[in-house]
């Protein structure tokens, strides 16, 4: 009788220890469940006061800094357009860059430069204020802050000087290919040639050529194949609503206009 009286003392002197351990774990459990919440939360109101984000929408700089995945082409529109306008910028004043030097500039190249860098993960050029990186881009290109034509030679011996490897490209069929692989792809064309800046508008695409004279050449970046709707996505940095989606046909025209440039990171360089 003794002896069982003994065992289940035992037994429940075990039981009030295995409740109040299990008690003592979800108290752990909830505070360290609070903790992380308040982090998060300061974390996301950390996010929201960096300099420069309220005007730049969509433009999330602070997220895309380390090696971002490159443009798929397979990816649906929305998601190819979403993706693109990360790295989108504006030479006019518009949203996307509120402290453009007018609507008329030759800023078009440092632009182009910006944003085919940072589609890459680069990060030479990460000023959240637009027109800072144009004009840091300007600065490499030609050594001063004249506004002057940059050239594709220019770009294509910068990207090479920072271990990037780089590719003349004269039809869709290599552009298609380059964008399979990974790279940002700058072009110069006629966007009025092309067609697509008569069908967007004088309201949201900046000034090219003169009012008698429409076209340009301008420079563009190719950020996207969408093979489900067969269009190319471009940040054009004429345009003040962000990526544009043109046509297969759009897209041949731009080329048979101009010439483009695939930049890509070499095997070495990634990681």
């Amino acid at each position: 009788m003794n002896a069982r009286l003994s065992i289940l003392g035992h037994l429940l002197a075990l039981g009030i220890t295995v409740t109040i351990t299990v008690i003592a774990i979800s108290l752990t459990d909830n505070t360290s469940l609070v903790n992380a919440q308040d982090n998060s939360s300061k974390t996301t109101a950390s996010q929201q006061t960096l300099p420069g984000l309220a005007q730049l929408p969509n433009a999330l700089y602070n997220r895309e800094r380390q090696f971002p995945e490159t443009v798929l082409p397979e990816r649906q529109l929305q998601d190819a357009i979403e993706r693109a306008s990360r790295f989108f910028l504006s030479q006019v004043v518009s949203p996307y860059n509120a402290n453009a030097p007018g609507d008329y500039n030759l800023n078009c190249g440092p632009a182009a430069l910006v944003m085919a860098f940072r589609q890459l993960g680069e990060n030479q050029f990460w000023s959240t204020d637009p027109q800072h990186a144009i004009d840091s881009a300007r600065l490499s290109l030609t050594g001063r802050l004249k506004d002057e034509v940059t050239s594709m030679e220019q770009m294509e011996n910068f990207a090479r000087q920072h271990n990037l490897l780089t590719e003349r490209l004269s039809d869709v069929g290599q552009l298609k290919l380059s964008l399979e692989n990974g790279a940002a792809i700058i072009a110069l064309g006629n966007p009025f040639a092309a067609g697509y800046a008569a069908r967007i508008g004088e309201d949201a695409y900046g000034p090219c050529g003169t009012l008698r004279n429409k076209g340009c050449r301008h420079f563009i970046v190719v950020a996207a194949y969408a093979d489900g709707s067969a269009n190319y996505i471009i940040n054009d940095p004429l345009s003040k609503n962000g990526p544009i989606s043109i046509s297969e046909i759009e897209m041949k025209a731009y080329l048979d206009s101009g010439v483009a440039l695939s930049i890509s990171r070499s095997v070495a360089t990634i990681g």
